[in-house]
């Protein structure tokens, strides 16, 4: 799918898309250190559901501040999907359903891999050693995409700036995480308690949390991105056109008044009006963020009656009081808006940038641990410089694209 002239003027915006995207890069990822593949499945099962709710909320909003009826948002939304699933130069008539789940299921499992091997090696390697070796996957996002985006050639033809931006990132979440200091007394008793053995053992989980995490940003740019939230100025080509001409404007320019209005409902009969408009900004990775949690709440929360009855973890119970719910609403309201973000900006950035971005959750993490923690005396020459190392790749980056 192509952007057509007319989504230019979605919503009448005047702010572009990058002002969009920024706006996106503000929720803060919280992840709350747990010490069990149960607790791992807890917490998807308790805070993925709530990702169900930013596609009706999208279209809410939509159909209230546009006027349109959502039945055209959904045919629309229904045509892009389509077009991806069949790559069909022409206007795909049918939906394969089959594809679609497939899809959603493979986009599910692709976030839980990574997740629930994070959690495993958390019992085996010290918290330092996992969270330095999961942060590289803005390395191997990097390798994985020049790998495949060399395919057929003769050789990888590697891009110097972002292989210097990535090695720096990374570079700097080891000065934060190592840097000018010693094991705690936890990790050394759990290295001692579990063996260097289960530590490597640990560690290595812990990297492949870090390649499968990378893995699956890269193939969601590469196969389940549409070309309307990827990159708002390809041109058109050939066959984009067809499809674009089964889409009609979301809003129309009055020439004399200067003003915007929603198109004129097609009559009955009337063939030369159509009946979709084309996906605004963020509808589509919204709807495939909805239809992930909705995967999950109808798949992740049967390992937990069966963990529960086999007792492996704490045993399962709903919360006892107000406080505890709010928190879990609390969790859950920060997924919803993070994850959301995640995969629009995943869609228009690509995974190296995403996966660079991400890292700052360090600097802010270490900031505000200064300001509501244990003040200045967390902060050290080599947090600041791993800080500023991670800042630095990520300005870069952020350049390299606005410059594109």
């Amino acid at each position: 799918m192509s952007l057509s002239p007319n989504s230019l003027n979605t919503f009448n915006l005047t702010l572009d898309t990058n002002n969009l995207i920024l706006f996106f890069m503000l929720p803060i990822r919280c992840k709350h250190i747990l010490f069990s593949v149960h607790s791992s499945f807890r917490k998807h099962s308790t805070k993925r559901p709530s990702f169900s709710l930013i596609f009706p909320l999208h279209l809410l909003y939509l159909t209230k501040t546009t006027g349109i009826p959502s039945s055209r948002y959904l045919a629309g939304l229904r045509l892009a999907v389509a077009q991806l699933l069949t790559n069909s130069p022409t206007v795909p008539s049918t939906l394969e359903y089959g594809k679609l789940c497939r899809l959603i299921l493979g986009l599910t499992l692709g976030v839980t891999c990574p997740a629930v091997l994070w959690y495993i090696s958390v019992v085996f390697a010290p918290i330092s050693d996992v969270t330095a070796l999961f942060n590289t996957n803005a390395f191997w996002a990097y390798v994985l995409s020049m790998i495949m985006a060399s395919s057929g050639r003769s050789r990888i033809q590697w891009e110097w700036k972002k292989l210097v931006a990535v090695t720096t990132a990374c570079g700097g979440v080891f000065a934060v995480v190592y840097g000018g200091a010693r094991r705690s007394h936890s990790e050394a008793r759990s290295i001692t308690s579990t063996g260097a053995g289960s530590a490597i053992l640990g560690d290595v989980l812990a990297l492949a949390a870090s390649m499968s995490y990378a893995l699956y940003q890269v193939m969601y740019k590469r196969y389940a991105v549409l070309d309307m939230d990827g990159d708002a100025h390809r041109p058109l080509s050939p066959q984009s056109a067809d499809i674009a001409a089964a889409y009609q404007p979301l809003l129309t320019e009055d020439p004399e008044e200067g003003t915007s209005s929603p198109p004129p409902e097609p009559t009955q009969g009337d063939d030369s009006q159509p009946h979709s408009v084309e996906p605004p900004f963020g509808f589509y990775p919204n709807f495939l963020t909805s239809m992930m949690g909705v995967t999950t709440l109808f798949v992740l929360w049967i390992p937990i009656p069966l963990m529960h009855w086999l007792g492996v973890g704490r045993p399962f119970a709903f919360p006892a009081d107000w406080k505890t719910w709010t928190g879990v609403g609390l969790i859950a309201s920060s997924g919803l808006v993070f994850n959301s973000g995640f995969m629009i900006l995943l869609g228009v950035w690509g995974p190296i940038v995403v996966s660079v971005g991400n890292l700052l959750t360090i600097v802010l993490v270490l900031a505000s641990n200064a300001v509501f923690g244990d003040g200045v005396e967390t902060i050290t020459i080599w947090s600041l410089l791993g800080c500023g190392m991670i800042a630095g790749a990520f300005s870069i980056l952020a350049m390299d694209v606005l410059r594109n």
